[in-house]
């Protein structure tokens, strides 16, 4: 037996209303199912939006080049290339599409350069701009691509519905957003 807090009476260890004053004895997330699965997605949202990164945690002086100094002496910094792989837009959302664990694989932590219709342009929860990309032309997704940019001005003068090239490091699919970090848009 326990007490109902509401009322005081003696009631049942196992009741879920106190059969004296009617009072819901269920846990806030028993009486709210709808509110507590859309919290969660929230919360796996932002988890995933952090783990996943966004801004990246590198200088502009070593992405271009520029001397550095270590420990008291100049040092030139040696300008770093990274293979971009340029791929298909479509066949590149449909690998994902068709095996997620393997596409993952294939393209983690790999530059990638594609074209792309712009359908969104926002920022996330964290404040990082982004644009939602769709190949021009593609049939129904579960997948989309969403581009995180380090800085606003790097796509205000992009518009939506336009067609546009960009290269970012492809992170990981997630609800069926595959992200790229660190984009840029391609002249």
């Amino acid at each position: 037996m326990k007490k109902c807090p509401k009322c005081q009476k003696e009631i049942d260890q196992k009741a879920s209303k106190c059969p004296f004053c009617q009072s819901d004895l269920r846990s806030w997330f028993r009486r709210h199912p709808i509110l507590t699965v859309i919290l969660v997605l929230i919360g796996l949202g932002v988890v995933g939006s952090i783990a996943g990164g966004g801004k990246s945690s590198t200088s502009s002086a070593s992405q271009t080049g520029s001397s550095t100094v270590n420990s008291g002496e100049e040092k030139k910094a040696e300008p770093t290339s990274v293979e971009v792989m340029k791929v298909d837009a479509k066949a590149f959302m449909a690998e994902f599409d068709s095996n997620q664990l393997r596409a993952e694989e294939m393209y983690k932590d790999k530059v990638v350069e594609l074209s792309a219709v712009v359908k969104n342009i926002s920022e996330d929860i964290m404040g990082s701009p982004f644009l939602s990309l769709e190949p021009q032309g593609a049939e129904f997704s579960m997948a989309s691509i969403k581009c995180i940019f380090a800085q606003k001005a790097q796509i205000t003068s992009v518009e939506k519905g336009s067609m546009i090239t960009v290269q970012g490091k492809v992170s990981d699919q997630s609800l069926g957003v595959i992200q790229l970090n660190n984009c840029s848009l391609v002249q």
